[in-house]
């Protein structure tokens, strides 16, 4: 439980700082939208 507390944390920041998370999952079902903008959301399970 550690590890994926350990590697959420290090996602949130990430983020948190401005950065960008460079998978899309292009062809999935959670193929990431990005507008015009490169505004996004990332949603984490």
């Amino acid at each position: 439980m550690s590890v994926v507390v350990d590697s959420t944390n290090a996602m949130i920041r990430v983020l948190q700082y401005g950065s960008k998370l460079p998978w899309r999952y292009f062809g999935t079902p959670y193929e990431k939208q990005v507008n015009p903008k490169e505004v996004s959301t990332e949603f984490f399970c």
